[in-house]
């Protein structure tokens, strides 16, 4: 009968949220005790379930992030944002505008995405120019969104590994632009973002060395053939920590 066909059909539908619901849990807490191989198939499964949910998708790339798959993490963020994008596009009422409202990011999540897009990207760009500019692009476009009155003076400790505190979110987003500027050598570009680095985090030796060697640097134009790109390398090398 139809009455027995909807209450089938609404089994159906619960059973799908449970599972989704269990899945994200599970991805969620083996994320969380450090085993993010663990974490992706439930994710992905979550992710399957529901195609449009943002949350499946930014917590499968925090996965993919956490277990050193570049590539994976840079398409997952992809979707992120495309969906978030979505969420937020102008004009829409009711029902729709609440629908769209609940696809998108929160901002700080939205820098965080377009962090690991660009970090996805940089590091699976080998000699693509293309991709390269993309990672500038989706790295610079973070930097934008971040608040101005995130980071106070003298609070310069952060933990963790990932930006989840608002000074590790500064400091991976404004590096991550800095060293992509300064490994294609373009010192100009880069000066900006070094500059509030070492406003940010004055007592970090890397990023005070970084910007030492961007402020000694001679102005673009005589610098010699290759010059740029020498020290551009060696200031990343102090922005990633090698000395």
């Amino acid at each position: 009968s139809r009455g027995e066909e909807e209450e089938e059909e609404s089994v159906g539908l619960q059973s799908g949220g449970e599972e989704y619901n269990l899945r994200m849990s599970l991805g969620v807490v083996n994320v969380r005790l450090g085993d993010p191989f663990a974490a992706v198939p439930h994710l992905d499964a979550a992710a399957r379930l529901r195609p449009d949910s943002v949350d499946a998708l930014f917590q499968l790339g925090n996965a993919y992030v956490a277990s050193g798959q570049p590539h994976l993490t840079a398409l997952a963020f992809a979707q992120v944002i495309a969906l978030s994008d979505r969420g937020s596009r102008p004009g829409q009422t009711g029902a729709a505008a609440s629908v769209q409202a609940a696809m998108g990011l929160n901002p700080l999540m939205m820098v965080d995405a377009l962090h690991h897009l660009a970090s996805g990207l940089a590091a699976v760009a080998g000699s693509s120019a293309v991709k390269r500019r993309q990672a500038i692009k989706e790295a610079e476009r973070s930097v934008s969104l971040l608040p101005q009155s995130d980071v106070q003076k003298g609070e310069n400790d952060f933990p963790g590994a990932l930006p989840q505190s608002r000074w590790q979110r500064h400091y991976v987003s404004l590096g991550l632009a800095a060293r992509l500027h300064l490994s294609g050598g373009n010192l100009v570009k880069a000066r900006p973002y070094v500059d509030r680095l070492e406003k940010h985090f004055p007592t970090v030796k890397k990023v005070t060395d970084a910007a030492r060697a961007v402020r000694l640097s001679p102005v673009v134009e005589a610098i010699p053939p290759g010059g740029a790109e020498v020290i551009g390398a060696l200031t990343v090398r102090r922005l990633r920590g090698g000395g």
